[in-house]
């Protein structure tokens, strides 16, 4: 893998920064929460759509799906993305209520670049 640029860099500063402005920070914190149920199906009958718990999920899942979708088109080196954020430990927390909203939306490719790039960090950590 090519070695990070100035430009990684900058677009990992902005990643950073638009995290902060969508509130990942609190998002997150509520994930690793005993409030946070990572099961799919317990997940949507304590927080359907439209509620709180939901929208943060949202803001958690968006914000990833971005990531994995820069990563996946090569538009952020792998390296830096590998070694700033636990896309593993992210993914594997909320994967269930994830999946279910895939299933249930009936878009197989919903969430499938943070899935990916979850599973590819996996994979190098072996």
């Amino acid at each position: 893998m090519a070695k990070p640029t100035r430009e990684d860099a900058l677009i990992m500063i902005q990643l950073a920064q638009w995290g902060a402005t969508l509130g990942l920070t609190e998002a997150s914190s509520w994930m690793w929460s005993d409030e946070f149920i990572p099961d799919g199906e317990g997940f949507a009958a304590k927080y359907p759509a439209g509620s709180e718990g939901f929208s943060k999920l949202m803001i958690i899942g968006n914000y990833y799906e971005t990531v994995g979708t820069l990563w996946k088109n090569g538009l952020f080196n792998e390296t830096l993305l590998f070694n700033w954020l636990s896309l593993v430990m992210m993914w594997d927390r909320v994967k269930g209520p994830l999946l279910r909203g895939r299933e249930q939306s009936g878009v197989p490719a919903r969430w499938e670049n943070f899935e990916a790039a979850a599973k590819a960090q996996a994979a190098q950590d072996r």
